[in-house]
């Protein structure tokens, strides 16, 4: 009896791991297929796969094929000189870059597309690109109500530093030219700006000043610019002293124009709405 009591539970595990297994290898060929007809080669299919295995399941490649078939419409440059070149970079941002925006609904999509222009951040075809090209998750999967924390924090804290003599000639909003700022945390953000500013900087006196030599250089890098006399114990010093409450200044005023800012859609579907919570529960979504 003991050894019935041993071989069974061993006989069911290995019928699960064998019945889940076997619904994986379905998903994932089926995915494949998809992929393959929307232009990506094997390998390029398998790594975007690869990264989102655990969410697979028996139907996604149907989600999929909508899905591409979505974002194709609607951020793809319809005037680009080389149609090649750009379907390559289009593939890129999902088998090297973000493969879970593979997972995203239409209505999903054109919400999220709908709220950065809501913001004057996109303000065109070749702006929608670049953000979704350079920066597919902070843009696309990242929270909301964090992505606005953040982008208000840029916006009415470190823009008016950085463009002292308020020229308004740029059309281009800085963090569509450098759309991985909104990568950062929020503490990275508002550390470094608030560092760069004690100090004493002179922004006027300065040139190649902007979001990219604030927020996305290394520590080292970015204290040779904004702070050479200072060491990264100083700077990490400060960042600590951002987590407590003597450093939430300012804090509650951008969460309060989150809470004030305009609202998603009203269109969107229950199945869109079950997806953004599950996709909650799963992970899928970035919260920094």
């Amino acid at each position: 009896m003991s050894q019935i009591r041993t071989i069974i539970p061993k006989f069911l595990l290995h019928s699960r791991r064998l019945f889940s297994s076997h619904h994986c290898n379905i998903a994932t060929d089926l995915s494949l297929k998809i992929l393959q007809r929307h232009g990506f080669t094997e390998s390029q299919g398998r790594q975007a796969l690869n990264s989102i295995e655990s969410l697979l399941r028996p139907d996604t490649y149907e989600t999929i094929d909508y899905t591409l078939s979505s974002w194709k419409r609607n951020v793809l440059p319809r005037n680009h000189p080389d149609h090649v070149a750009n379907h390559e970079d289009f593939k890129q941002v999902f088998w090297n870059q973000e493969a879970r925006l593979l997972l995203v609904g239409e209505n999903f999509i054109e919400n999220r597309i709908y709220q950065l222009k809501n913001l004057d951040l996109v303000r065109g075809q070749n702006d929608l690109w670049q953000a979704f090209h350079l920066s597919p998750a902070g843009f696309f999967l990242q929270d909301w109500q964090e992505f606005l924390k953040k982008y208000y924090y840029i916006t009415f804290k470190i823009l008016p530093w950085l463009n002292s003599t308020n020229d308004k000639t740029d059309q281009i909003h800085p963090l569509i030219r450098h759309p991985q700022s909104i990568e950062q945390t929020y503490m990275q953000i508002k550390t470094r700006f608030i560092f760069a500013q004690r100090t004493g900087f002179k922004v006027a006196e300065s040139k190649n000043v902007n979001l990219k030599t604030l927020l996305l250089l290394t520590e080292n890098d970015f204290l040779q610019i904004y702070a050479p006399n200072c060491t990264v114990e100083e700077f990490r010093a400060l960042e600590k002293l951002n987590m407590t409450e003597l450093g939430n200044e300012d804090d509650e005023l951008f969460e309060d124009l989150v809470q004030l800012s305009p609202k998603r859609q009203q269109s969107m579907k229950n199945t869109d709405k079950s997806f953004m919570k599950k996709s909650i529960e799963e992970g899928i979504l970035l919260s920094n």
